[in-house]
């Protein structure tokens, strides 16, 4: 399905074309101010989008420029598959950018924060593109009225057709509405939680504690546990409360599914920093709190091998460790569960 971005280019393309209607000459002279308008909201509504991928190229030939310098070969090459790939982003799809997620944890987080961007961007522009073409839709729903009043029938019905055609961007808000009474009306999924962190860590499902039954071999520096049975669904909550004093610390989760033999794993992109400090209260963060937090994300990274060795006990494949920052500060993570995350299973070893 085309984006909302990519139809908004489309009707630009359009209207600049003069097809709204059979031609330029065709629309009447009222509707013409009222196309230069639109036409000015929407290039408006555009502006800020062609920043994102030069940003992200940008990001990558630094990481390969650092990465040239440690003399990692492997990471170069990697990097630059990753810059040929994407391009100017044009051809960019959710599922065809997540296929290309590295194992290569930096060129991975790079990634990560792109996805993330490009979803809030699309988002935006989708709402930004819906509120321009509702008020052109009203102004022209007024202009018909007028014209019709006048006897003028014939340009009456040209500014109708040129209505039909803008109807068509105000259809994503109905979209995202839908999409979200499906994930408030989306079936439980049975779930365990396995959490192994080199710091103290608490886990919250929708402002509640999950307890977690604790490794009697886990060390005083850090957690090893999994939870027990609870129920999951797309638009629930799950905050980590976490503190770290070591250089190396770090945090894996995942949800298993028994039945299904298999996990939801986390990554960078689905977690949002949501506040540090001792004050911080994860039982007050809701879905809204996670959504107006600012698009920090907790970084990949590699912990001590022993505490590798305990999350590859827990036989779940898929996500990773994320470091929790300032170090020795308790900090809060929060992630809103998504379809696409509860789709995006890996296979239990």
């Amino acid at each position: 399905m085309k984006t909302i971005f990519r139809q908004a280019l489309f009707l630009a393309w359009v209207l600049v074309t003069g097809l709204t209607c059979n031609s330029a000459e065709a629309a009447p002279e009222e509707m013409k101010p009222l196309r230069q308008q639109f036409e000015l909201d929407l290039e408006k509504v555009k502006s800020n989008v062609g920043a994102l991928d030069q940003n992200y190229l940008a990001a990558l030939n630094r990481l390969e420029e650092s990465e040239k310098k440690l003399g990692n070969l492997d990471a170069v090459l990697k990097i630059r598959k990753e810059v040929e790939s994407h391009g100017d982003g044009t051809g960019y799809t959710v599922e065809t950018f997540k296929a290309r997620f590295s194992d290569y944890p930096a060129l991975r987080d790079t990634q990560s924060k792109y996805i993330v961007e490009r979803i809030k961007i699309e988002r935006a522009l989708e709402e930004a593109v819906a509120r321009v073409a509702q008020v052109y839709f009203g102004r022209l729903t007024i202009l018909v009225g007028e014209l019709t009043k006048k006897s003028r029938i014939e340009d009456a019905i040209a500014v109708t057709e040129e209505r039909k055609r803008i109807a068509g961007l105000m259809t994503p808000v109905a979209k995202k509405s839908k999409s979200e009474t499906e994930m408030v009306d989306s079936e439980p999924i049975r779930v365990r939680a396995h959490l192994v962190a080199k710091a103290e860590a608490e886990l919250f499902h929708n402002g509640k504690s999950v307890y977690l039954r604790r490794s009697d071999e886990e060390g005083d520096n850090g957690t090893d546990a999994k939870s027990s049975f609870f129920d999951i669904q797309a638009g629930d909550v799950i905050v980590v409360r976490v503190r770290g004093d070591a250089v190396f610390r770090s945090l894996a989760l995942a949800m298993e599914l028994p039945d299904e033999d298999r996990a939801v794993f986390f990554e960078s992109g689905d977690v949002k920093v949501i506040g540090s400090g001792a004050s911080t209260d994860p039982t007050a963060v809701d879905a809204k709190a996670i959504e107006a937090a600012p698009a920090v994300h907790p970084q990949s990274t590699v912990p001590d091998r022993p505490w590798v060795i305990a999350w590859e006990e827990h036989r779940l494949e898929g996500g990773g460790f994320l470091k929790p920052e300032p170090q020795g500060e308790w900090v809060l993570w929060g992630a809103v569960l998504t379809p696409e995350m509860l789709e995006r299973k890996a296979e239990k070893q």
